[in-house]
């Protein structure tokens, strides 16, 4: 487990998530604004967090308190109090933090939060004494969850309990401050494992948060960098000027999108060949496509700036991945792939059919396209939820997204297997 996350990580460029290239982490003070987002990591609030999380916020940064982003996140992915599918949702929110630039490598010098166990003896940040007619007592109300201990055993960790009479995690918590993601779960872990088998579930827990950690390798920010909104524009003003433009870019219903030459060999070696072979298109600069002018639009804003220009429904983001895979833009089939995983994830918002048509487009290119992030995130899709399991039972997906999903039925389909007729994908 340790060799495969100490293994050399790396990625392309992701349009989405435009931020500076890795270092260990200053201790710099992070301003108040984004208090609330490093709480809601915190408690795990992937939903708050997935919707409302700046732009502008930096995904390396170190917060005095948490450390990392993803430091941050680790106590409820360990501990999760509500169960397995809490358990989920935390590895969903941290698969987010990766894309957006969260790199679990990162170190923090000073970072004063502890996660997993049982807080220092009190008093200290967190305890109250309480005087009950002369029996005093000491209650613990922190980030850490609630402990009580009698004041005469305060410091004697192994009598401390939970309120409800539940037993306490008998290890005492790890501090944040020296440690990355990784080196703090696994040094979580070492103490759990010294006790096992009573703690055998968290040890569990952060074997798969590891997973989860390493999976999201193909996320890592190690080629990223800011960039100057003004540059940003220049470029937006670049594609929005025809009278320069000299590639013509056909939609499938006749209409065109221009673009630079130049700026388009310099993306792709398939365009470079394209536009420089004797064939039609080079002679004439018109490139002939299947695809929908927005696609066309929203590839050539990617292109041109790292950027969308606007919000695209999930159709046109599929339309614009196959286009950048068939000419071969990495960088930006990775960013698409990225975004709808996200979309993907969040597809429990949607009806049942919108959900079907949805995992059924994206499925099948995520397999032809060999996508493995958004096929995962397509399977956990599926296998969460009990309608869209009966679907594939019941062979309502399209063939390839039928097969591929053999494993979540046990390999059980109903009849017609691969005669479905192609699903209308039309969601916003």
């Amino acid at each position: 487990l340790e060799a495969n996350l100490n293994r050399c990580l790396s990625v392309q460029h992701c349009p989405w998530c435009v931020r500076d290239r890795w270092r260990n982490v200053p201790d710099v003070p992070v301003m108040k604004e984004y208090e609330w987002l490093w709480q809601a990591l915190r408690q795990g609030q992937h939903d708050l967090v997935t919707a409302l999380a700046p732009r502008e916020f930096d995904w390396k940064s170190c917060h005095p308190w948490y450390g990392t982003p993803l430091m941050a996140a680790v106590h409820n992915a360990i501990v999760c109090p509500g169960g397995k599918q809490e358990e989920e949702r935390s590895h969903e929110l941290i698969r987010w933090c990766m894309a957006m630039g969260a790199d679990p490598r990162g170190v923090a010098g000073r970072a004063d939060a502890m996660s997993v166990g049982l807080p220092p003896s009190p008093p200290g940040p967190g305890w109250k004494v309480y005087d009950d007619n002369g029996h005093i007592w000491w209650q613990y109300d922190g980030m850490l969850g609630l402990f009580w201990c009698e004041d005469s055993k305060k410091t004697d960790s192994d009598s401390y309990s939970c309120p409800g009479g539940d037993p306490a995690m008998k290890i005492m918590a790890e501090e944040h401050s020296g440690h990355s993601a990784i080196s703090l779960i696994l040094a979580i872990k070492r103490k759990l494992d010294l006790w096992n088998p009573m703690y055998k579930k968290y040890s569990e827990r952060i074997d798969k948060l590891a997973s989860v950690f390493a999976c999201g390798s193909v996320h890592l920010a190690d080629n990223l960098m800011l960039v100057n909104k003004n540059i940003v524009q220049t470029w937006t003003n670049a594609l929005a000027n025809n009278q320069l433009a000299d590639v013509e870019l056909q939609a499938q219903d006749g209409t065109s999108v221009w673009a630079h030459g130049v700026v388009l060999c310099s993306a792709s070696e398939v365009l470079k060949a394209t536009l420089s072979s004797p064939m039609r298109e080079g002679q004439t600069q018109k490139i002939p496509s299947n695809i929908s002018q927005a696609a066309l639009r929203h590839l050539m804003a990617l292109i041109y700036t790292g950027c969308p220009d606007k919000e695209y429904s999930i159709s046109v983001h599929l339309e614009a991945l196959d286009l950048a895979h068939r000419w071969q833009l990495d960088h930006i089939v990775e960013a698409l792939e990225t975004k709808l995983v996200k979309e993907v994830s969040a597809a429990s918002k949607l009806s049942v059919q919108e959900q079907l048509a949805m995992i059924d487009h994206a499925l099948e290119s995520a397999v032809l396209k060999h996508l493995p992030n958004l096929r995962q995130a397509c399977h956990r899709t599926v296998a969460a939820s009990q309608c869209l399991r009966d679907a594939a039972m019941r062979n309502e997906f399209g063939c390839i997204a039928s097969k591929d999903l053999a494993s979540i039925t046990g390999g059980e389909q109903g009849p017609g297997v691969g005669n479905k007729r192609k699903r209308t994908l039309e969601l916003t």
